[in-house]
């Protein structure tokens, strides 16, 4: 996995292929093997189609600023593939409305009025396992981001992300990829690294099923929920499922630790 120069701004969507995209002048390398041209460099791209979904996604703005979560809603009224079903103005009412109305995603401020932003995102993800987090914040320090990932989030963007990534970057997350700022990427590979070092002997690969296996392998390679669901005719809820067991055996505690778990343990080199 090639770690994004210094330069790189906005956030990365980590991704397993080793696939490129066509030619274009001046490329430069991202996450996961991938190259994208510099105006796209922000991001690692998703597998052909996953960007963008034929079905409405259903969105939940969650911020206490509000004149920042109506600025989000205008620009999500804009994408005909949105559906914003609710807005919160606190923590708590950010996880009431995802309790009710189970949306596809949801944007969580970071830090808002009553329970802490990290402690919604949790209770978001148990109240409502289906539901993408993504965690929005003006705190670029490793210990936030490795707490909303270790609290369920898919993604945590900073606040002065531009607008249309926040909205490619919530496609994603809808899409069951994890998304980071790529000024982040470089310190979230060192915890990786440890992660790795404190890896048993014996690989806990073997306290997965087959089924499971198959769900790891493929996430490794990129693949969405979706993919995965097409490609090992199960229903996406069940894909969600595996990985939720998956994550509780394996010593990881995101999506994004588990893909480059399983590449640390070849199993991404095993034939389908």
């Amino acid at each position: 996995m090639n770690r994004p120069t210094s330069d790189q701004r906005g956030s990365i969507a980590v991704t397993m292929q080793s696939s490129t995209r066509e030619a274009a002048p001046r490329r430069i390398p991202a996450m996961g093997g991938r190259v994208v041209a510099p105006e796209r460099a922000w991001l690692a791209a998703a597998p052909p189609g996953s960007a963008s979904a034929p079905e409405r996604i259903r969105l939940v703005i969650a911020d206490d600023h509000d004149l920042y979560r109506q600025g989000l809603k205008v620009v999500f009224d804009l994408e005909p593939d949105f559906e914003i079903v609710a807005e919160a103005g606190s923590a708590g009412e950010a996880v009431s409305r995802c309790s009710r109305l189970r949306p596809d995603v949801v944007i969580l401020g970071h830090q808002m009025p009553g329970t802490a932003g990290i402690e919604a995102c949790a209770a978001i993800a148990r109240a409502s396992p289906n539901t993408n987090i993504v965690v929005l914040t003006s705190s670029d320090e490793d210990g936030h981001l490795y707490a909303a990932l270790q609290a369920g989030a898919t993604g945590y963007l900073l606040k002065d992300t531009p607008a249309k990534q926040v909205v490619e970057s919530v496609r994603l997350a809808y899409g069951g990829q994890s998304v980071i700022p790529a000024s982040m990427a470089g310190r979230f590979h060192a915890e990786l690294a440890s992660l790795r070092a404190s890896v048993r002997t014996e690989s806990p690969l073997g306290q997965l099923s087959e089924r499971e296996r198959e769900v790891l392998r493929l996430v490794a390679r990129g693949r969405t929920n979706k993919d995965i669901a097409a490609r090992l005719l199960i229903s996406e809820n069940t894909v969600k499922s595996h990985m939720r067991t998956l994550l509780n055996k394996l010593p990881v505690s995101s999506r994004v630790e588990a893909a480059l778990f399983a590449v640390q343990q070849g199993l991404v080199e095993e034939r389908d």
